[in-house]
């Protein structure tokens, strides 16, 4: 991933795609810096993926020869409305404020209450846990796969939910987070307003298909490869 002044830009095994925004005067510093960590989470459930963004320059005393650069930079989280990234920092509270030298983050549900967390690795600095409280009323769900003629994980199961008012949302479970981080292999599910899942359908790396209906919301469930 790599910031620009118009867009943010995430690079894949098979080639690079962007997704162009408007940039705040705010942002500028940030686009020189390096993101060490940035993944796309549904942190209020609402179907919609947001993106949390952690960064910082790798030289300490950038400063001295760059005066518009620093060294410790503040993460950035966008709330995806439907489809439109708006910058909302400021509004997350004031431990998304505080400058950080960030060298990895690592996303997970400490508490299993089924909104994400994130914890921030930092440079020579203690390692900072970013509680996410509860910020609306929305549903979700977390899925957690055991395979059986697969890997005991199930790593690589691809998983395709439609909510009762017809809504898809798809996940793979990974482990993969950033730099020297490992993510929360289960996999997070927002379905809003939706009091039950219409279906959830898994491939597994075997090729087997599995699918469930009407399947109830606010828990974590165990699947089992059958």
């Amino acid at each position: 991933m790599r910031l620009r002044r118009n867009c943010i830009r995430f690079f894949t095994t098979a080639g690079a795609f962007s997704i162009t925004c408007r940039i705040r005067p705010e942002w500028v510093p940030r686009a020189f810096s390096i993101p060490v960590g940035a993944k796309f989470i549904d942190f209020d459930s609402d179907g919609w993926k947001d993106l949390f963004v952690g960064h910082s320059h790798v030289i300490n005393k950038i400063q001295l020869t760059k005066p518009h650069l620093r060294y410790r930079e503040a993460p950035l989280l966008l709330k995806n409305v439907r489809g439109k990234f708006v910058d909302i920092t400021v509004e997350a509270g004031s431990a998304l404020q505080q400058r950080r030298a960030t060298r990895g983050v690592a996303f997970g549900y400490l508490n299993n209450d089924g909104w994400v967390n994130m914890v921030l690795n930092c440079n020579n600095e203690p390692a900072v846990i970013l509680e996410n409280q509860r910020v609306s009323g929305n549903h979700w769900l977390m899925v957690n796969t055991v395979g059986s003629t697969s890997n005991r994980d199930g790593i690589g199961t691809q998983v395709r939910l439609v909510t009762e008012f017809g809504q898809e949302q798809y996940a793979m479970v990974a482990t993969g987070s950033s730099h020297l981080s490992s993510k929360d292999r289960r996999m997070h599910f927002g379905p809003g307003a939706n009091r039950t899942v219409k279906l959830l359908e898994l491939i597994w790396p075997s090729g087997k298909v599995q699918r469930l209906e009407k399947l109830p919301v606010d828990r974590v469930m165990t699947i089992r490869e059958p």
